[in-house]
């Protein structure tokens, strides 16, 4: 029954991905490797700092790695791998996390900005664990990753008519909306054609 379910659904999502596009002129897509290829660019972050718990301190250091963005349906994840060297102990620890897709039509860019992903650096005292703080690792990308939109697609081209006039033939894009699909983004757009006449 569950596997009916899934099917059902998986089903109903490529009707929904095929109507959106069929009732656009043009689609253009963002695959979730391509997301990832900037992180593997970007590479480790790292961070360390002095700690101070009662009378005991030290200094403590991680390491971010393997960061990555999951795309799901209407929403994407940012999932990393964190290793802290805390003192006397050593850990590593999944870092589930959020990321905003958003298109601005205004500058026909499309941002994907890292919003929540906390972890949490800790030692042990005695056997004790004992909290020293969290690390939100959005503060390490404040500045989002940027792609050009659909509108760079504007172009023109001429047409000569029987007269010997020529006429120029114009394309712009309209009405892009943007969908969150899984492993993509996609932006959906309209064309409008529209023509100025040059007299032989």
């Amino acid at each position: 029954m569950m596997k009916i379910l899934l099917f059902l659904l998986f089903y109903l999502l490529l009707l929904r991905v095929s109507f959106a596009q069929k009732n656009s002129d043009f689609t253009m897509i963002i695959n979730e490797t391509t997301l990832n290829k900037l992180f593997t660019t970007i590479g480790p972050i790292t961070g360390t700092n002095v700690y101070k718990v009662g009378f005991i301190g030290g200094v403590y250091n991680w390491t971010m790695k393997n960061a990555r963005i999951e795309l799901i349906k209407d929403s994407a994840k940012f999932i990393t791998d964190v290793d802290v060297d805390a003192g006397p102990i050593n850990y590593s620890t999944p870092v589930p996390g959020k990321a905003a897709i958003k298109y601005d039509p205004k500058t026909n860019k499309i941002n994907v900005t890292v919003i929540d992903a906390v972890f949490e650096i800790y030692t042990r005292i005695l056997g004790k664990k004992i909290h020293i703080k969290d690390i939100q690792l959005a503060e390490y990308f404040t500045t989002p990753f940027v792609f050009d939109g659909p509108a760079n697609m504007e172009t023109d081209m001429d047409f000569t008519m029987p007269d010997g006039s020529i006429k120029k033939i114009y394309t712009k894009t309209d009405n892009c909306k943007l969908h969150i699909l899984p492993h993509q983004i996609v932006l959906n757009s309209q064309l409008i054609f529209y023509e100025k006449v040059t007299k032989p």
